[in-house]
């Protein structure tokens, strides 16, 4: 299993072609272009939020690619060992259900796709009772946790952590 990084960045001029596109189809088509608009709103969306998981599996030249939200992909078939979290810090993930892209380590910042990123929003949850979603997040180098939180304080989390463990600014 091997890691590489694939282009996941979502531009404001894709978004708007997918949206002409859907405008400007009918029929199924409509229907095709809505789901392409869509996969890469919900991208979008998630990369703005901050949130790292396995979003999609590419299978091809039979091999199966696990992709996270920052590009971060898996090869599957490879013989090559990605690097994983230290089992000490996958004991404190506990009841997290991190699926095998959260658990890999080498993710990219979500804020611009290059610097590394070793703390992760990996989990939300939707709270009809304050109209918001709060957000779980998890160091990768020392195994903290935070539980439902805001995003921007979850954010933050992240920030801490990949200062702290990675010295971004």
């Amino acid at each position: 299993m091997s890691i590489g990084y694939q282009d996941t960045s979502v531009s404001a001029e894709l978004l708007a072609e997918c949206e002409e596109e859907k405008q400007l189809a009918t029929g199924w088509g409509k229907y095709a272009k809505f789901k392409v608009w869509l996969h890469y709103a919900n991208l979008d969306r998630w990369q703005r939020q901050g949130h790292h998981f396995h979003y999609l599996t590419d299978v091809s030249d039979k091999k199966e690619r696990l992709i996270c939200t920052c590009g971060l992909f898996l090869d599957e078939s490879d013989e090559i060992a990605a690097e994983v979290i230290d089992s000490s810090v996958a004991l404190k993930a506990g009841d997290l259900e991190l699926d095998r892209i959260q658990i890999t380590k080498g993710h990219r910042s979500l804020d611009d796709f290059k610097s590394l990123s070793c703390a992760l929003l990996v989990n939300y949850v939707w709270k009809s009772e304050i109209g918001d979603y709060l957000w779980t997040a998890f160091c990768q180098e020392c195994g903290d946790i935070v539980v439902e939180l805001r995003n921007e304080e979850a954010k933050a989390f992240v920030n801490s952590h990949n200062n702290k463990h990675l010295g971004q600014l």
